[in-house]
């Protein structure tokens, strides 16, 4: 009976694979952001440029007052934010895991 070589951190993973091959695998199947670069603000999702722009109508339109449109846009930038770091978080922690 053979056994597999276990790795260093202790889990079976087939024999020519690296650690982080399943979080680079995964990143392949995620589908690519539209995005656009402007000049002065740098490049930015064709998502978010479509938010703004749309909070900005209801500001015109003068459905939403512009503090709470402000509010609304920097909520949401943040939240952004907060997203990408902790998915580059997640994402080291797994590569270090695997």
């Amino acid at each position: 009976m053979t056994t597999q070589p276990k790795s260093s951190s202790g889990t079976h993973r087939p024999p020519g694979t690296k650690a982080g091959a399943g979080a680079t695998a995964l990143k392949a199947k995620l589908p690519k952001r539209r995005s656009i670069k402007l000049p002065f603000i740098g490049e930015q999702a064709l998502a978010d440029l479509a938010f703004t722009a749309g909070m900005g109508v209801l500001v015109v339109a003068e459905i939403v007052e512009l503090p709470i449109a402000l509010i609304v846009v920097t909520g949401k930038w943040e939240a952004d934010q907060h997203h990408n770091r902790l998915l580059a978080a997640l994402g080291t922690s797994m590569e270090d895991a695997g």
